[in-house]
């Protein structure tokens, strides 16, 4: 890594906790940043000093990621791996500080926190000599594949419903316009709302303000997602061990976008590309971890795969058609990660979210396009907040336009 960066890492200021989390020994640990926050994650250690640890990125919800560093150790165990995983700023397993996370949630951040965490893993793993596994989900997916292509000793990758293959701009224009498609959409009201969108999404990168919204994300959070570059493209110059897992009912990032980076990840790299049918964006099932259990284990091990299961070499399709999928936007714009009901204990919660699109022509000519977007979040620890928001633009038939954009939160705790 570069001396600039090197010149980021944080103090580290605390090493594990004095009990356990889990029977499967979870430890909490904490760093402290340039600024004075405290960076808060956890740890599973490895079987060995020499056994790799992964390093767990979680995608864009807004939870803890304690109940998800849970399974993923139970899963990881078995092999003797470890696990490391970082809560984002503003969340921890007590509770949501939900300012502190508006202010200062976009990727360059997740990527620092990462970088130091990486700079201290001997001091979290003392002794450890084993190489890191950058495991992604969706938004996390994004930034495991700029660790990995920055960290040479990398021993593996895996990225969950990242797509990859598109820029994050276009992944976002694409759902929304076959979305608007799908509804009937007249080709005019289309054009005009993708313009609009395009025009939104500059002024978001032009003043990336963590105190505006659009459709349910900071514009803080938007500058940094729709500058980004292809997620696979940092491990196009590279020759890695790479799993890419998307579903082919996708509704949140298209499969497309994960086509795309297999055909570019499979020049240069040992790519494996489950391209899963009938699954969506949540690949969080039992037959998806024993796929990646069985392909870790033939990468680290040299273990063949069981026969039937679901691992082979990339294969890519002829055409790809999102035709049977729902592509539901609401799930899109409020959580590219997961969006599951957690049980007691885990620090989750129930998340909900809600989409609709329309438009038409009355009978003077006159012209309308809209499109509505909510979410909220109950805890089991008794906070809960939501957030609503849409856009719609008009036209009379003198072709005079107005274009009007809303966004409402709310938020209170449960006593």
């Amino acid at each position: 890594m570069s001396k600039k960066t090197t010149k980021f890492f944080l103090t580290l200021t605390g090493i594990l906790g004095l009990t356990q989390l889990f029977a499967t020994e979870i430890y909490p640990f904490y760093l402290e940043r340039q600024d004075g926050t405290v960076l808060e994650g956890y740890f599973s250690p490895p079987s060995t000093s020499g056994a790799p640890i992964i390093f767990a990125i979680q995608g864009s919800s807004c939870e803890s990621v304690l109940g998800w560093h849970k399974s993923l150790s139970d899963q990881a165990s078995a092999l003797g791996l470890g696990v490391i995983a970082l809560e984002k700023q503003g969340i921890s397993r007590e509770g949501i500080d939900l300012f502190a996370y508006s202010q200062t949630n976009c990727l360059q951040n997740r990527f620092e926190d990462y970088v130091a965490c990486l700079a201290n893993a001997h001091f979290i793993c003392p002794g450890w000599e084993g190489k890191p596994i950058f495991w992604g989900e969706s938004e996390g997916g994004m930034l495991a594949a700029s660790l990995a292509g920055q960290t040479p000793e990398t021993a593996a990758v895996l990225l969950f419903g990242a797509g990859g293959g598109m820029k994050p701009r276009e992944e976002v224009k694409w759902v929304l316009q076959h979305r608007l498609e799908k509804q009937g959409t007249m080709q005019d009201e289309i054009d005009e709302y993708m313009s609009f969108l395009d025009e939104q999404m500059d002024a978001m990168i032009l003043d990336p303000a963590p105190e505006k919204q659009f459709l349910g994300n900071t514009y803080k959070w938007w500058a940094s997602f729709l500058a980004a570059e292809e997620a696979a493209a940092p491990l196009n110059q590279h020759s890695l061990p790479i799993c890419l897992i998307h579903g082919a009912k996708d509704s949140q990032i298209p499969v497309v976008s994960a086509d795309l980076a297999a055909e570019g990840l499979a020049k240069t790299n040992a790519l494996t590309y489950l391209r899963l049918e009938g699954y969506g964006h949540d690949l969080d099932t039992a037959d998806v971890h024993d796929a990646t259990s069985r392909w870790l284990a033939s990468v680290l091990f040299g273990e063949e795969p069981s026969e039937g299961i679901l691992i082979a070499q990339a294969a890519l399709p002829a055409s790809t058609s999102l035709e049977n999928a729902q592509t539901d936007m609401s799930g899109y714009i409020f959580n590219r990660g997961k969006n599951k009901d957690k049980g007691e204990g885990d620090g989750g919660g129930k998340g909900e979210v809600h989409g609709s699109v329309g438009g038409g022509r009355d009978s003077n000519g006159n012209e309308s396009a809209s499109v509505d977007v909510g979410g909220s979040y109950h805890s089991d620890s008794g906070w809960n907040g939501g957030i609503d928001g849409g856009a719609s633009r008009s036209r009379d038939r003198d072709g005079n336009t107005t274009t009007e954009v809303h966004v409402e939160a709310h938020g209170g705790y449960d006593f």
